[in-house]
């Protein structure tokens, strides 16, 4: 595993996800190794089902991405 994986994994499994992990999570898919596109997506979408309660803590979801407003 590569090390901007490995990153991803340790925040991913944080109990409780902040606007600053969302935001790194979602900067490391973007430069994620082709060959690990696949497992990456795997934290893409638990990061996804924590972005309510990420908007509850928050207040707002202004900090999210334009592509997550739609989901």
């Amino acid at each position: 595993m590569s090390k901007l994986f490995e990153e991803a994994w340790e925040i991913s499994q944080k109990e409780n996800l902040t606007v600053k992990d969302y935001k790194k999570i979602k900067e490391i898919s973007r430069d994620i190794p082709e060959s690990e596109e696949r497992d990456m997506g795997y934290i893409l979408e638990g990061l996804f089902l924590d972005i309510p309660d990420i908007i509850k803590r928050e207040g707002n979801d202004n900090f999210l991405e334009d592509e997550d407003r739609e989901r």
